[in-house]
């Protein structure tokens, strides 16, 4: 028997997100360039159940 299940997720990167990753990165990024992004995720599963 197979079962289908979807997964969905969505968060936010933020400028201020952003501005922490390039400064470990070594890079910057200019406040007045950002848009917050907004991700979603969709996982699609089949799962075999026995």
């Amino acid at each position: 028997m197979q079962s289908k299940v979807a997964l969905l997720f969505e968060f936010t990167l933020t400028y201020e997100q952003a501005l922490a990753y390039r400064k470990l990165t070594g890079h910057t990024v200019r406040k007045s360039y950002w848009k917050d992004l907004i991700v979603q995720v969709y996982i699609d599963l089949d799962i075999e159940c026995r």
